[in-house]
């Protein structure tokens, strides 16, 4: 299933990295949101909280974009 929509996106200025919080509602696995976002190239961290219907990745800015995570 895809994650449907992104809540916010910030890049961050010390590095090339951006940080996006995607809303992960209707998703019943966190583990497996976690999983499918990390096997994308150049994601750093993927951090998956079901109370909040959220998933927060760190990336690449160059190599990943938007679009690439919520394809996912």
């Amino acid at each position: 299933r895809k994650i449907l929509n992104m809540k916010a996106s910030r890049p961050d200025p010390l590095t090339e990295s951006r940080t996006t919080v995607l809303a992960t509602g209707g998703r019943t696995c966190g583990a497996c949101v976690q999983h499918v976002l990390s096997k994308l190239d150049d994601v750093q961290t993927a951090q998956v909280d079901l109370a909040r219907q959220q998933a927060r990745v760190v990336y690449e800015s160059e190599l990943v974009d938007d679009q690439d995570l919520m394809a996912a």
